[in-house]
């Protein structure tokens, strides 16, 4: 899939760029050097920054989303730099008419994310890791804990990394207390630190 833009419509006449934060880990994209995702960090603002350019006095704002976050959900937040670079108290934009955020589209134009973007269009998307402890292809221990037992059955939980990735069970039971998921039958079990998404 070719890289989406970047884009949202405002005023004319403004120095709009965005922040890109991937949906799923809640790491910002780190333009400057090698570039990379990583936690936020208030000294790194403006190397989060994209600076997007208007279309001829339009109002329509755009720039070429980083080839770097292929594959990843994104967000993108606007913000009207103020002054000669971006600044951490540059305000959004104001009348923020459109913005496009993560490439919902994705969802049928690239299977190896679709999971990812239908969650998150969903909004109740759940990541979780494969925990350590005892570990089958029928139930494992993961970090997903404090809801209600037995609230998580009935949803699928989709595997992202491991030799599982991309395997997609229903959840049969879950134990809010040690995290404990059971699932319909895996060709394999998982190993500790597997990520997954329950949609």
């Amino acid at each position: 899939m070719s890289n989406p833009i970047i884009e949202c419509v405002n005023a004319t006449g403004l120095t709009v760029y965005a922040a890109q934060i991937n949906r799923l880990t809640g790491e910002w994209w780190n333009t400057s050097g090698t570039p990379a995702w990583e936690a936020f960090n208030a000294a790194h603002w403006a190397d989060y920054a994209v600076a997007l350019t208007e279309a001829a006095g339009s109002g329509y704002y755009w720039a070429a989303r980083p080839a770097g976050v292929a594959g990843a959900l994104v967000s993108d937040v606007f913000y009207s730099q103020a002054g000669g670079s971006p600044a951490i108290g540059d305000a959004p934009p104001f009348n923020l008419l459109h913005g496009e955020g993560e490439n919902v589209a994705a969802i049928d134009a690239d299977p190896a994310v679709a999971p990812q973007n239908l969650a998150a269009a969903v909004g109740t998307e759940i990541q979780g890791t494969v925990a350590a402890g005892t570990i089958t292809n029928t139930a494992f221990p993961t970090n997903v804990t404090g809801y209600t037992n037995n609230l998580l059955v009935g949803r699928t939980l989709i595997f992202l990394t491991g030799t599982l990735a991309k395997a997609a069970v229903p959840i049969l039971s879950y134990n809010g207390s040690t995290g404990v998921i059971g699932v319909g039958p895996l060709v394999g079990a998982p190993t500790v630190a597997d990520t997954f998404l329950i949609v």
